[in-house]
């Protein structure tokens, strides 16, 4: 039966999927999907992976008054994040392969939070290696102890952008992380919700990082996560100033400055272009 003659209306909506270390999204322009009031229903069908195109969150690019172009995140289950690490450097690449700005080597995007300078070091047609300036942290404990299931669980309690709390491990273990995450995410100590970011030190310029997002789940990497974990690691003079870090996705390169500004340096990968086909909101 023809869809229009039940009432039933159709989107047809280009798109572009990316990831950065394995922390995938998907990412459209404000001028293919106008109704902004939709925003956070169209991102949980898009990133739903067994019937939507799947992803750990979505972005939207729109005009800025104030930088180059806007940034909008929305998390997998529909819920709009202030920032993601990882999403504005795919977002850049996005943004000056769709010719949404001038090309040029450094960008301003705007976020919920304020302008981020974006450093274009490489650009392809499928990639792009960028390097963003993340800010400077909030920390409100270097050792915050919580009970959860009857475990005593030192952690770390701040904001890099978002809420972010960090614990060490001796070892990375991805059932405590599906265990510990979601009980933490959620507690009542932190009102807005938090992401959870499991730490390993191998040597003082080496680091793994296992993370639980807020909203997201288990992802493969987390920008802000492994910012949080970096300068955490840092304060407590447990590592260097420049921290190779590697995610269940791949690796980051993370500055930090003498005024505890944070640099991250990492990959923005295309992995298709489409249009996304689906039921009307």
């Amino acid at each position: 039966m023809d869809g229009r003659k039940r009432g039933v209306t159709e989107m047809n909506i280009p798109f572009v999927k990316m990831h950065g270390i394995g922390n995938d999204f998907i990412l459209l322009k404000r001028q293919d999907f106008p109704d902004a009031s939709q925003d956070q229903k169209l991102a949980e069908m898009v990133c739903q992976r067994h019937f939507g195109i799947g992803a750990d969150g979505m972005m939207v690019a729109e005009a800025s008054e104030i930088a180059d172009v806007k940034m909008l995140y929305y998390n997998a289950d529909g819920s709009q994040g202030e920032m993601c690490g990882n999403g504005i450097r795919c977002f850049a690449h996005y943004v000056l392969a769709e010719k949404l700005v001038p090309e040029k080597s450094v960008l301003r995007i705007q976020t919920l939070l304020d302008i981020r300078e974006v450093n274009i070091h490489r650009y392809e047609f499928s990639s792009s290696m960028v390097k963003v300036y993340m800010g400077k942290p909030v920390v409100r404990s270097l050792e915050l102890p919580i009970t959860v299931d009857g475990e005593i669980i030192q952690l770390a309690d701040l904001t890099v952008g978002v809420p972010h709390t960090v614990l060490l491990e001796p070892e990375l273990e991805v059932h405590r992380v599906e265990t510990l995450g979601p009980k933490i995410e959620k507690m009542a100590h932190f009102p807005r919700g938090t992401n959870v970011n499991f730490a390993r030190i191998h040597d003082r310029s080496n680091v793994s990082v296992m993370t639980w997002e807020r909203g997201a789940g288990h992802t493969l990497a987390c920008g802000t996560g492994i910012c949080s974990v970096c300068i955490v690691l840092y304060q407590k003079g447990m590592v260097e100033n420049r921290i190779n870090v590697t995610a269940e996705g791949g690796q980051l390169t993370i500055e930090i400055d003498k005024d505890n500004g944070i640099y991250m340096t990492g990959p923005g990968q295309v992995i298709a272009r489409g249009n996304y086909i689906g039921k009307g909101l």
